[in-house]
């Protein structure tokens, strides 16, 4: 039993012991999710973005990001008229602020950590969003995220990836729960209000496709 909660526990196994390079992440469907709420014309309504929140700080008991007896703090809204409206950036932020507050599994759950700050390239493409908005550069300051789309170099098993920077600032439980939170952040969002997803069959092209396909190709 001590060697299942300890040893082979999933949060001390985030990282190969040899180089020290990132084994978890998150992949497909969570990846589309993390650039269409994160990238710069996403603006949702105050409902949604309580819902959210709900939705990826409460979990099962001991995987909860929130204390249990502690108040979801909100950031005030990016837009004020004619409708308050909140970035999908603010949401990442909100994450991050809870993040480095004590939680139930401390022995200490009033105490915070220091933000977070960091930057890292994405795979998103510059020409994604126009190279002059940055879209491209993530930039974390003092667990605010200012700049750029997460995707799979932010959440990932990528060296450098946001939850990279949280295991080495904020140690392997830490870690543990931003990623289980982005995945339920990233699967409500789809699931809600984004509508996105990808399968095999999306990828094939239909008898009639295919055969406009075939005309191009031989004009």
């Amino acid at each position: 039993m001590a060697e299942s909660h300890v040893i082979a526990s999933t949060d001390e196994q985030f990282i190969v012991p040899t180089d020290g390079s990132p084994l978890r992440g998150l992949i497909q469907d969570h990846v589309d999710a993390g650039v269409k709420l994160t990238q710069m014309n996403t603006f949702i309504e105050k409902e949604e973005y309580q819902q959210l929140l709900f939705a990826s700080l409460g979990s099962l008991p001991g995987l909860e990001l929130l204390r249990s007896d502690a108040n979801i703090e909100l950031l005030p809204p990016a837009i004020r008229k004619p409708k308050e409206l909140w970035t999908g950036k603010q949401v990442i932020s909100t994450l991050l602020n809870h993040l480095r507050k004590g939680n139930d599994r401390d022995e200490d759950p009033s105490f915070n950590f220091e933000g977070l700050s960091m930057e890292r390239k994405t795979k998103t493409p510059a020409t994604a969003f126009g190279a002059s908005y940055n879209e491209h550069m993530v930039i974390v300051r003092d667990g605010e995220l200012v700049q750029g789309v997460l995707d799979k170099a932010a959440f990932g098993a990528s060296d450098f990836s946001l939850v990279h920077a949280v295991y080495e600032a904020y140690g392997p439980s830490r870690a543990g729960l931003i990623l289980n939170a982005l995945g339920r952040l990233f699967t409500a969002y789809i699931q809600y209000y984004s509508g996105h997803s990808c399968r095999m069959e999306d990828l094939i092209l239909t008898p009639e496709a295919d055969a406009k396909r075939r005309q191009m190709v031989k004009v």
